[in-house]
């Protein structure tokens, strides 16, 4: 891989405030152009949350115990492809699928709780919060239902497909919708639309969180960072082609790969480029952030492993075919799939394999979820497994 580092070009960067006059263009000035001081800084977490990603950055950091045997506790059979990203709240894996049922599972078991059937596919993962679990579906709706039985308690109804996760924060459910718009919907009313904010194109992007902001991508090509009380544009990033990934907030910056096949470090507060680099394939996967270095999956068939600080190379993996599944860390390990039917846990600080488990087809979860020792990870041979 070349890495290219490029010179900050504040042109693709627009920010956006109120007044520019006196002190506060003096301020603006200093936040822009002086040396950054970050106030956006890493979780950690005694548990997981039950949303995207185990944490609202999206970071894919879990805490341990971390699988280490790569054994297959148990497998749940569905008759469709697994895209939805797992969580597990109380004991209980949720996940959709593209037969149209959204499952709940027994985590320690793999028994089936209850499943519920819509009118289309489930891409979207689910997010829990206060006894309800959210999901999008590709019926253009966005479905509360209670999490012990399964029943509807409402929905909401967008004019496109859900492929992104909705994030949950206080009493207010975040998602972006192929129909260019980014929602805000109150749990408390009924998913009553608080604020939306319109894009350029579909947003496929589930959205990360960090001091009262919301940073998600749109196939417009821009990367947007919005408060979250109002929507309010804070600055907006543009890229080449279309950010189909989601970000992530860790070390001060945001973290994104997009088609344009360049992997990006952004300053969170102001937008402005840190670093990036480029790579031979299209980068549409998350990347997994911990402290000191940024793992991603490529189109190239490589898992790579940068610099967090400055995007120098640490070193690469390479699978049997293009990485679509995005990777996920505990402990020592980093874990992710590929389209060559394999789910992988390498060493995180030197790339070797720990171990390996084929599948019967290629991964398609697009992330998977670490719980109480076990990663659970879906496969187009339509099965969900739950690994030791």
């Amino acid at each position: 891989m070349m890495i290219k580092f490029n010179i900050i070009k504040c042109r693709k960067v627009e920010f956006f405030a109120s007044c520019c006059s006196g002190v506060i263009a003096i301020a603006l000035f200093l936040l822009l152009f002086c040396q950054p001081v970050f106030s956006k800084t890493m979780t950690t977490l005694e548990k997981p949350i039950p949303q995207f990603r185990g944490n609202l950055q999206n970071t894919g950091v879990f805490p341990g115990p971390a699988p280490k045997k790569g054994k297959v506790k148990w497998k749940f059979k569905t008759d469709g492809n697994i895209y939805s990203s797992p969580v597990v709240h109380k004991g209980v894996v949720y996940f959709g699928c593209t037969d149209k049922y959204f499952y709940a599972l027994d985590a320690k078991t793999g028994q089936l709780r209850w499943k519920f059937k819509g009118k289309r596919h489930f891409k979207s993962g689910p997010s829990i919060q206060n006894g309800v679990v959210y999901f999008g579906s590709s019926e253009d709706v966005l479905y509360a239902l209670d999490i012990h039985k399964g029943m509807v308690i409402w929905k909401f109804k967008a004019k496109d497909i859900f492929y992104s996760s909705p994030v949950i924060i206080d009493n207010l459910v975040y998602i972006g919708n192929t129909d260019d718009n980014f929602y805000a919907l109150d749990t408390n009313k009924k998913g009553l639309d608080i604020w939306k904010f319109k894009t350029g194109s579909a947003i496929s992007s589930t959205a990360a969180f960090a001091d009262n902001t919301l940073y998600f991508g749109s196939w417009d090509k821009h990367l947007y960072a919005l408060s979250s009380k109002d929507g309010q544009i804070i600055w907006k990033y543009k890229a080449k082609k279309s950010i189909k990934g989601s970000p992530v907030i860790a070390n001060g910056m945001v973290y994104f790969g997009c088609s344009d096949r360049n992997m990006y470090a952004l300053n969170a507060n102001t937008g402005l480029s840190i670093w990036s680099l480029q790579s031979r394939a299209k980068l549409i996967t998350t990347p997994a952030v911990d402290e000191k270095t940024v793992y991603i999956g490529s189109k190239d068939k490589h898992l790579w492993a940068f610099d967090a600080q400055t995007g120098k190379q640490k070193w690469k993996f390479k699978t049997g075919d293009i990485i679509q599944s995005s990777p996920i860390l505990a402990e020592k390990y980093v874990y992710f799939g590929s389209n060559d039917h394999n789910i992988y846990a390498l060493d995180k600080k030197t790339g070797e394999l720990i171990w390996k488990y084929q599948t019967g087809g290629f991964i398609s979860t697009e992330s998977a979820y670490i719980s109480d020792g076990v990663l659970f990870i879906g496969s187009s041979d339509n099965f969900l497994y739950a690994f030791e």
